[in-house]
C-alpha cells in the first residue's frame, strides 16, 4: 500500500511540474505575438513626393519597402513586424557622381 501512495505522490508531482512548463513556456513565449490594431494604430511611411513603391519584400520578421525616388536614387524602408510594423531603419543608396 506504501508503494502506491509513492507511485500516486510521484505522478501527481510529474503532472504539476509539466503543467508549470507549459505555462512558462506560453507566457515566455507571449511578448513575441503582436497584438491586432485596428486602422489607428497601423504604421504610417512619409514617401517623399514624387516616390513610387518599387518592391516590397519580407526578411525574417522584417519587412523590406523598397522606394523608388527618381534619377537613380532608391530608398528602402525596413518595418519591425515584430513590434507592430514600426519603421526600424532607412538605407538611402544613390548614383556616383
Amino acid at each position: 500500500m506504501g508503494a502506491l501512495k509513492a507511485v500516486v505522490v510521484i505522478l501527481g508531482l510529474l503532472i504539476v511540474g509539466t503543467a508549470g512548463m507549459i505555462g512558462y513556456e506560453l507566457f515566455r513565449r507571449s511578448d513575441k505575438v503582436v497584438p491586432a490594431t485596428g486602422t489607428a494604430g497601423q504604421p504610417k511611411i512619409v514617401m517623399p513626393k514624387g516616390a513610387t513603391i518599387a518592391d516590397i519584400t519580407s526578411a525574417g520578421d522584417r519587412l523590406v519597402v523598397r522606394l523608388d525616388l527618381g534619377q537613380g536614387k532608391t530608398r528602402l524602408v525596413l518595418l519591425d513586424l515584430g513590434r507592430g510594423g514600426q519603421v526600424s531603419g532607412t538605407i538611402d543608396f544613390e548614383p556616383e557622381p
